[in-house]
């Protein structure tokens, strides 16, 4: 491939910019053209389009005009300029040409192949691809993801690893390894220092249970490119991202802490969703806010209910080593990022928290 279309989700956050900035720099090292899709009330900051990567405009593709000669046939086709004007003339063979007989439209989409980047699933670039819905559709898919509930949806799936007993890749571990792969690494001050601050985002400022053995020995080796934090990066205000406040904040309102078991119950309806216009594919984000910003406690737990099945959904954090096994057994498993899975759905939020409670004193050891 030599010409690529680099997609990013409706919310893109900080870890996903800094990571786009990196994956364009070094797919341009490499003599690669990149076109890159984000949402278009989302102006990339300018370290994430090194070069002055092009974003949100429709490609030019070819316009096709083609005819029904079965219909209409015709004997000479020639053109003519007039003045601003492009004179397109069509000499039938003595049948009457028709509008209906002449159908309009584009040319393929003139890239080779398609980059997702902390896209969970297509549905989630939908503003990003708003111009050109079918771009995921006509063309092989590169899908680059972190978040364990991506739907693997491309031809070469790169996501997470997890070694035992370490965290889950982030990714910006993803984007360097796959860079790296390329002989494509990041060389400069500039794009190191936008991994490293995509790195730092995605390890809550490198907190231990949040970063891998690896993704300590990246920061290193960006720091000795001159790497550094860039504490200004912010992130405009989209109309998804205050969706996902919005929703973050309902949950927060919602929760309440049992100080008994150190436990935090979070919860959303289908309600929450419905007034704010927020979907299922900001849940992790929100589990993040959840886990990082509310009090320590031994598990946090999110609730919400499913807007379209209206079933009881769950999962669960976990700060310490899992027996996954136990999990298992349970009707669990256990994501890449070390929270808990609860597979089952329930009909009601006190049956949800029934079975929890009962998985979580399982693994603990006092069932």
């Amino acid at each position: 491939s030599t010409t690529l279309a680099l997609v990013l989700p409706d919310v893109p956050g900080i870890e996903v910019v800094g990571s786009t900035a990196a994956l364009i720099a070094g797919l341009r090292s490499i003599k690669k053209a990149v076109h890159v899709f984000s949402p278009p009330a989302f102006p990339l900051p300018e370290f994430a389009v090194p070069g002055g990567a092009e974003s949100n405009q429709e490609p030019a593709r070819e316009f096709i005009i083609s005819f029904d000669l079965s219909r209409s046939p015709i004997k000479e086709v020639k053109y003519e300029r007039d003045e601003n004007r492009l004179n397109i003339i069509l000499s039938p063979t003595g049948v009457r040409l028709r509008r209906e007989d002449i159908e309009f439209r584009y040319g393929p989409l003139p890239y080779d192949a398609v980059m997702t980047i902390g896209v969970i699933n297509p549905e989630a670039a939908a503003v990003s691809l708003a111009r050109v819905p079918e771009l995921l559709y006509e063309k092989p898919i590169v899908n680059i993801d972190a978040n364990p509930a991506n739907t693997s949806y491309g031809e070469v799936n790169l996501l997470a690893s997890r070694a035992p007993g370490d965290a889950a890749e982030t990714l910006p571990e993803i984007t360097h390894r796959f860079l790296s792969a390329l002989s494509a690494a990041p060389e400069t001050p500039e794009v190191a220092s936008a991994l490293l601050t995509a790195l730092a985002s995605a390890t809550e400022n490198f907190k231990i249970a949040r970063t891998s053995a690896n993704a300590f020995l990246l920061a290193g080796e960006l720091v000795q490119r001159g790497g550094k934090i860039v504490p200004s990066l912010s992130l405009p205000d989209t109309p998804q991202r205050f969706r996902e406040e919005q929703l973050a904040a309902r949950a927060v309102i919602r929760s309440r802490l049992d100080l008994k078991s150190q436990i935090l119950w979070s919860l959303l309806t289908s309600d929450d969703f419905t007034r704010t216009g927020g979907t299922e594919t900001l849940l992790p984000r929100i589990f993040e806010k959840l886990t990082a910003t509310l009090p320590a406690t031994k598990h946090t737990v999110l609730l919400w209910e499913d807007p379209i099945e209206h079933v009881i959904r769950a999962v669960v954090s976990s700060p310490q080593p899992i027996d996954e096994e136990k999990l298992r057994a349970r009707g669990s498993s256990l994501l890449p990022t070390g929270h808990i899975a609860v597979n089952d759905s329930f009909p009601t939020f006190r049956a949800a928290e029934e079975h929890i409670q009962q998985l979580l004193a399982t693994l603990d050891g006092v069932e």
